[in-house]
């Protein structure tokens, strides 16, 4: 093996190409100027001065292949030297292997202090196919660093089996480096989705050193991801107990205590998370959300604005922050904030939804139908989305489009009261006085305390030309409510006309 090195260093020392930066004869009378020269000559051509920058070039990476080769001569030097040194006391073949061991060890922490991880791997791996002396353990720090290595290069499964090979030889004076290989082997648990294993490295490593915090805030993130709500706030709590101002430890337990619906403690840790890290996205969206569950709008909207100024491309965001300005009646700005969002995730339909709700309260019909059709293409078909697509076009007195949508809310919620409600007065609006009272006599059954729905009934009985019905509908509304008087006029008038008409049929 070594013979080799040393031969590959002599082909590489006589394979150099000399001849780009060995000089010239300067007694030969056919010689050429040198590039210096050539550079200072004002007559030389532009083609002259490409050849002497390419010359310039080659000599250049000349030199760099001979400080290469010397290096490595150098280095095979120092290897001859360590092997006639064995070969003079008639070394023992262990003892060779054991140099040369080393000598690879040493080479693999070179080039792993110069963070070249590919050649250190490579010697790495090469000083650990040595077959080591009889009860001779092999080197802990060498399982330990190839696993960082791999766990570098994302190969969780090779990684994961050389920080357990480390934590067999690591001696008990390394026990930084213990805490270290079970927190990265926790790292590799936790990427290949083994979230139990992970949280027993985890902990193995708190057992060794109870104030690491990473490995705290490793087990509280997987303790809430687990749904372990009470062990996830005892180790936050121990966090910030080690460290009161980390962010992670903080924000993190503002989390637990926000699921666990400690609204005070939650708002108190998110502020302390901000304190630390004022313009983090997480603690302010966070933040917000837990205002708009206390109904608390104002607030919401001050840190959905901060975190707007910062983040302005998050859709979730905007959406949210959309949601709180309505709330204020604020419409205006509402659509302003809530059409970002859609343009920034126009497959979300609830975005679509909740413009729409804006774009009605401004009266926009035309744009609520767009929105609300919008949301449909998406797929999200709701009752009351198609409830809202009716009273738009109501609205815009496209009547036969009113029917056709609340028919469709209907067949998805038949027993609803305000879809029949919608349904019999655009029917009215159409004349279909038959279906509107059908639809009234329905309500009727349904709640029979609401006067409107007597004088409606009355009022298509007339449209359809059924007198006698509509006397005794509005003769029963005077008896059943005598207090309601808002309409009061007008069923008087109509009272009275119906009793002419019945008369003039009669005669």
């Amino acid at each position: 093996m070594r013979l080799y090195f040393i031969l590959t260093g002599f082909i590489l020392l006589l394979g150099l190409d000399l001849s780009g930066w060995a000089s010239p004869d300067p007694g030969h009378h056919g010689q050429k100027s040198s590039p210096s020269q050539q550079t200072h000559n004002p007559g030389a051509s532009k083609a002259d001065q490409q050849q002497i920058e390419s010359l310039k070039k080659q000599l250049s990476a000349n030199q760099k292949k001979l400080a290469q080769s010397n290096q490595e001569i150098t280095r095979l030097k120092k290897e001859i030297v360590i092997l006639k040194q064995f070969n003079k006391n008639q070394a023992k073949p262990d003892n060779i292997m054991a140099m040369a061991q080393r000598l690879d060890l040493k080479r693999g922490n070179a080039y792993y202090d110069q963070k070249d991880y590919t050649k250190a791997k490579a010697f790495y791996e090469l000083a650990l196919k040595w077959t080591p002396k009889k009860g001779q353990k092999q080197d802990g720090i060498v399982f330990y660093r190839l696993g960082v290595i791999s766990l570098l290069e994302k190969d969780y499964e090779m990684a994961r089996g050389y920080f357990r090979s480390s934590l067999l030889y690591l001696s008990a004076n390394d026990k930084v480096l213990k805490v270290k290989a079970h927190y990265n082997l926790g790292i590799c648990f936790k990427r290949l989705n083994k979230d139990q294993k992970a949280l027993s490295s985890f902990k193995r490593a708190l057992s060794l050193n109870a104030r690491f915090l990473k490995a705290l805030i490793q087990v509280g993130e997987l303790q809430y991801k687990l749904r372990q709500f009470t062990q996830a706030q005892r180790t936050f709590e121990r966090g910030v107990s080690v460290d009161p101002k980390n962010f992670y430890i903080l924000l993190n337990l503002a989390k637990v205590y926000d699921q666990q619906s400690q609204s005070k403690k939650a708002s108190n840790y998110y502020t302390r998370a901000l304190g630390v890290n004022p313009t983090s996205y997480t603690a302010l969206y966070n933040a917000g959300l837990l205002k708009t569950k206390e109904k608390k709008w104002r607030e919401a909207i001050r840190l959905f604005q901060k975190a707007y100024r910062n983040h302005p491309k998050r859709a979730v965001l905007l959406y949210e922050y959309g949601r709180s300005l309505i709330m204020l009646k604020q419409y205006d700005k509402a659509i302003r904030i809530l059409t970002q969002a859609v343009n920034l995730s126009p497959q979300d339909a609830d975005s679509y939804l909740l413009l729409s709700n804006a774009f009605y309260q401004k009266k926009k019909y035309r744009a609520v139908l767009i929105a609300l059709e919008k949301t449909v293409q998406l797929g999200k078909r709701e009752a009351n989305i198609y409830l809202k697509m009716g009273d738009a076009s109501f609205q815009l007195k496209q009547y036969p489009n009113a029917v056709l949508y609340y028919s469709q809310a209907l067949a998805m919620d038949p027993v609803s009261i305000p879809i029949r409600k919608s349904l019999a007065k655009a029917y009215f609006k159409q004349k279909y006085f038959r279906k509107s009272a059908e639809e009234y006599l329905w309500l009727i059954q349904k709640d029979s305390k609401d006067p409107l729905n007597y004088q409606r009934l009355g009022e298509s009985y007339l449209g359809d030309h059924l007198y006698e019905r509509a006397d005794k509908v509005f003769k029963f509304l005077l008896i059943r409510f005598p207090k309601y008087k808002e309409k009061s006029k007008i069923l008087k008038f109509r009272k009275d006309l119906l009793k002419k008409k019945i008369a003039k049929t009669s005669k």
